[in-house]
Formats: C-alpha cells, structure tokens, sequence
C-alpha cells in the first residue's frame, strides 16, 4: 500500500472557467462527494456537494452519469445556477 496519495479525486471545469475539484471530504460518509469551486484565477469561490462526478458543464446544465435502482446507468442533466 502506497504512502502517498493524490491531493484530490477528480477534477472538472466549467464554460465560465470555474474549477471543480472533488476532496477527499465525505468521502467514507453517505453524503455526496464534496467539491470545492475555485474561479478561473484559481481563488475560493465556494464548496459544494455533487451528487456525482460531473462528466460536462454546459449551457447552465451539469451532466452526470449515475446509476438508476436497478443498477443501469443513466444520464442525468441538473440546471445550475449561481448566486455570487
């Protein structure tokens, strides 16, 4: 087993330049994985819970792929707005 481990687990940006970067924060906990927000610049923006990895950002709408209760995997797509 490997002493060192990567800063974070996934990383995503958006069409407005926003980094997305996926902690390791909830991640043994039931809640959605955290994500901290870092503006194009790379300064604190805000920290949020996706419910799953973010695949693309587009036109105000995040795409997800998940699985559905019978374990097939869905694409889903969230409207996003912001607030700042």
């Amino acid at each position: 087993m490997s002493s060192h481990y990567a800063a974070f687990l996934h990383i995503s940006l958006d069409e407005e330049g926003r980094i997305f970067v996926n902690t390791f924060e909830n991640i043994e906990s039931e809640r959605a994985p955290t994500y901290e927000v870092l503006d194009p610049d790379g300064r604190y923006i805000a920290k949020i819970e996706i419910p799953a990895t973010p695949v693309l950002w587009r036109g105000g709408k995040l795409y997800t792929i998940e699985e559905d209760e019978e374990g097939y995997q869905v694409i889903k797509r969230y409207k996003v707005t912001w607030n700042y």
